[in-house]
Order: structure tokens, then C-alpha cells, then sequence
């Protein structure tokens, strides 16, 4: 279980010391990124493991916010009425930011950096990690797949309003050539690349 007078990893100083000599006006997130990416004495840390940028994270992260769920939002509306709409919409908000502040508070506990795999590990023991990184494929795999439905659905239609027939009014060519994009871009090692 996790522990919450555990070490952090990779710093000798713990989270507190880190966030009492940085300004107050950078907020609790940039200290985070600051402990993670700096060194205590302002110099860039030598070993510290550089991945993918902040504004490359936050675009990744604002295209899986507004993907495919978004397409799915007026029928939720649709199906939920006038009143229930923004209630469920409100109520599924609020549910997010807790669990997204659930998880940010179990990566503190767990030590920086965190992953989902080190998050789980540490709450759960090294099958729960195991099983965090099959869920994780799963939902990617998913996602992946249900982009493929929505294009094979969507340009047929728009290629036929063209005046596209033939193959070019099928689902088959759609898929194809969003695969040979996609998938090479799935093979990249990190967000970075």
C-alpha cells in the first residue's frame, strides 16, 4: 500500500524543501516539472531522464480530452434531455478532477517520476503494474480502433458529397490510408521522437 511517509525517488530532498525554495507565483504543477527537470542548485540536472516537452505532453493530452469522446457529446445531450445534459456533463467533470487529483496524489506518494506501471506497482504490488500496462494497451488499442470506425464512416460519406464513386465511396481505402499514417506514428519510442 502506499505510504505517505515514503521517500520520494531520485532526490535526497523531499517534496516540501523542493516547494519551499521555488517562487510561490509558478503554482504546485511547475514545482513538480521544476523537481522533475532541475537540479537543487539551478543547474540542469545531468541524470535527469529527458523525455517529451511540457507543450508536447499538453497537446497530446488535449487531443485525447477532445477526441473521439466530443463526437459523442450531442447524443449524450440528445439521449439526456435539456436538464439532464448538463447535470451528467457537470457530475462526469467533477468525477475526472477527482480522479485525476487521486492520481497525482498516489505519483507524489509513489516517488517522481511516476508512471501508471510505478503508480500501480507501488499501490498494488508487481502484477498490479503488470495489469496497468495490459489495461492501458487495451484502452490504446480501443481508441485506435474506434478512430478507424469514425474515419471508414465519416469520408465515404464526405468523398461521395465530392461526387466520389468507385472505391472511393467504400470504408476499405479511408482505413487503409488512415493505417499507413497511424501506424508508423504508433512506433515512435516516446512523445518526443
Amino acid at each position: 500500500m502506499l505510504d505517505a511517509a515514503a521517500p520520494t525517488t531520485g532526490s535526497s530532498q523531499s517534496t516540501d524543501s523542493i516547494n519551499a525554495s521555488t517562487s510561490s507565483t509558478d503554482g504546485p504543477y511547475f514545482r513538480t516539472i521544476r523537481q522533475q527537470l532541475i537540479a537543487p542548485d539551478g543547474a540542469p540536472a545531468a541524470d535527469a531522464k529527458r523525455g517529451a516537452s511540457l507543450s508536447t505532453v499538453m497537446f497530446n493530452l488535449l487531443a485525447t480530452c477532445l477526441g473521439s469522446g466530443i463526437l459523442g457529446l450531442p447524443f449524450a445531450y440528445a439521449a439526456s434531455g435539456f436538464v439532464g445534459g448538463p447535470v451528467l456533463l457537470l457530475l462526469c467533470a467533477g468525477l475526472s478532477a477527482f480522479g485525476a487529483h487521486l492520481l497525482v496524489e498516489a505519483a507524489d506518494r509513489s516517488g517522481r517520476p511516476a508512471s501508471f506501471y510505478s503508480v500501480a506497482q507501488a499501490a498494488g504490488g508487481p502484477k498490479a503494474g503488470v495489469f496497468m500496462d495490459a489495461l492501458i494497451f487495451l484502452m490504446s488499442f480501443g481508441a485506435a480502433v474506434s478512430y478507424l470506425i469514425v474515419v471508414g464512416g465519416v469520408l465515404p460519406d464526405v468523398a461521395m458529397s465530392f461526387g466520389a464513386t468507385g472505391l472511393l465511396a467504400t470504408r476499405a481505402p479511408w482505413m487503409l490510408g488512415a493505417m499507413t499514417v497511424a501506424a508508423p506514428l504508433s512506433c515512435l519510442r516516446d512523445l518526443s521522437a
